[in-house]
Parts: structure tokens; sequence; C-alpha cells
């Protein structure tokens, strides 16, 4: 990417076939996130099949969100943002005619969900976590409590339309921006601290050369003293971010967990618990991935 925004895919394989895929939803970024995750994925079946260039296929992508199957965000889409309840759902005939195409599709389609709804903010957890507390849900510290509604729609409606749909992906998206140094003595422009990921088997690069010092802080480091220019931080990114021509420190970090869509319940009340449950152990893996998602000096 030209602004040099790193992604980087762990965890199982994913395929270009049909499948429902859920994810948290840190950042209006994470659309763009799988958009590249889709390409990637793309990209490896032509590598392992050593076809034509022709032949690479890339999934089609489908959010589903706010009563609307789209690919591409429109005016229409983001006013129904404004004007629906976070709880929004379909009845079975709307939603049955919303995936009717998706599933009878030879074209491998993802469908791409975020039971969260609203993106994750600082003012919107906290605001859920004192009301898990009042009314005695899982309180989460990486993540918003899911709606199954759409997931439940989703499911239904592939089911009647006997669809093809046999994947189910779990995919986790953390942003991660490094420490940046640079030589406190040195009159140029600083530099993006380059070292590996720890307990991660990528090694980072050189991701630019410009940024604005504003208020550093000088720190010991092998080989002399450094300023620090950011701190490290797990903040989302804005779209402005990843449109800018600006060097960018962010690292991407994607995590896949695969299963057969058929071990994914459909009853309503026995759905509802799964995912909950499944959103604990999401809230975990976060911070697994926040401890082991480091830059560290070579």
């Amino acid at each position: 990417m030209r602004n040099e925004v790193k992604i980087v895919v762990t965890g199982d394989e994913m395929e270009i076939d049909l499948a429902l895929i859920v994810c948290n939803h840190a950042s209006l970024a994470d659309h763009l996130v799988m958009a590249h995750v889709a390409r990637v994925t793309a990209q490896k079946g032509y590598d392992n099949k050593q076809g034509s260039i022709k032949s690479l296929i890339l999934p089609r992508i489908n959010f589903f969100t706010w009563f609307s199957l789209w690919q591409i965000p429109s005016v229409r889409v983001f006013g129904k943002m404004l004007k629906s309840d976070e709880n929004w759902e379909l009845d079975d005939t709307l939603s049955n005619q919303l995936f009717s195409k998706v599933s009878t599709n030879a074209h491998p389609e993802w469908v791409i969900l975020f039971p969260e709804v609203n993106i994750w903010t600082k003012e919107d957890a906290y605001l859920q976590q004192r009301q898990s507390e009042m009314y005695f849900t899982p309180v989460f510290q990486n993540l918003l409590y899911p709606r199954f509604s759409a997931l439940a729609n989703a499911l239904s409606a592939l089911k009647m339309n006997n669809s093809l749909f046999s994947k189910y992906y779990d995919v986790t998206i953390v942003y991660y921006r490094p420490r940046i140094l640079h030589a406190a003595s040195d009159a140029q422009s600083p530099s993006f601290l380059t070292g590996a990921l720890s307990s991660f088997p990528v090694t980072s690069t050189l991701l630019g050369a410009s940024a604005q010092a504003s208020g550093t802080v000088k720190t010991e480091a092998p080989g002399g003293s450094f300023e620090i220019i950011n701190e490290e931080s797990f903040d989302p990114p804005s779209l402005l971010e990843i449109f800018s021509k600006k060097p960018s420190n962010l690292l991407v970090r994607v995590h896949v967990k695969s299963r057969l869509l058929s071990r994914v319940p459909t009853k309503r009340k026995k759905l509802e618990k799964w995912l909950e449950n499944s959103w604990k152990e999401k809230d975990k893996l976060i911070d697994e991935m926040k401890e082991t998602t480091r830059v560290v000096s070579e």
C-alpha cells in the first residue's frame, strides 16, 4: 500500500469459496482490510494452482449491515445507519429475498457481518461495560456486546435458500502502532524503529522516514540516545489515515479461525449463547494478540 500500512494474516487459511464471515468492528478501515484479505487469499490460491493470471478469482465481498447486503457503501447505507436501531432485524421474507442471489451464485461469495453493529470506541465500550455490570452480562475489554439478530437472519436465509455456503470464518482484527524512535543527535527526519515482531513469525521493515515530532521524550536505547516520537498504542485508524499519502507505522494483524458453517447453531437461544461465548474467546484472543504483537530492536 502506498502509505506503507502493513497487513499480516495469521491463523487458519481462508479459501475462495462461499463463506460467512463474522468479524469484530474496530474501525471503518475494517472494510478495506477485508478487501485486502480477499485479494491475498485469491493470490495464494493462484500461486498454489500455478494457473494463468487470468484465472485469478476474487471472492465477491458482501457486507450485511443495517438491513442491507452491499458491496460498496452508498448514501442509502449511511442513511440507514443513522435511522436504525442497533438491534435491527429483518423478517424472514425480506432476508430470504436479500440472500437469494448470493445463495445460488456460482461465483465465490463472502458475506461479512459485524455483530457489534457499531464501531468500537473507548466511550461506547465504557458505557456498555457499565450496562453489562448492571444486567449481569459479560464485560468485554476490547469489544462491544454482540447483537445476534443479523447472524440469525443470515443463517436462516442461507438455510432457506438451500445455499452452497459451507465455511464460517471467525476473523479478529487488531491495529498496532509501535513506538517510533530516532537518534536525538540526528538532525534529519526521524525514522521508525526497525525490528522483528516478538513471538510472531514476521520481520518488520523500515516503514518510513518522515513523522512530526510533538513532545518528544529522550530515552536510552542500544546504540545511544533516542527520542520517542510516538508511544506504542493499539488505537484503530481513521479512513483518512488509511488513504493518506504520508508514511504510516500502522500494522494490522488479522487472525482467522475456520469452522464448518453446519457446526454453528441455528436455534435462536442457542445461537445467542454461542455468539456470546465466542465473543468471550475473541476478547481474550485480542489480549493475547496485543501481548504477542511487538516490535523489538534487533
